[in-house]
């Protein structure tokens, strides 16, 4: 087995960060899209 050296385990930890903060976005824009759904929703439910 390799031995991994310290640049390499540091761009796993970054490749791993980036894919958690593009994860983090992603569920932040569903959630964004969402809200605005149920919001759009309940106005037009509002005016008849």
């Amino acid at each position: 087995m390799t031995q991994l050296i310290p640049e390499k385990i540091l761009e796993i930890i970054d490749d791993h960060d980036r894919a958690e903060k593009k994860q983090r976005n992603k569920i932040g824009f569903i959630y964004l899209c969402l809200c605005l759904a149920i919001r759009l929703h309940i106005q037009s439910t509002e005016k008849g």
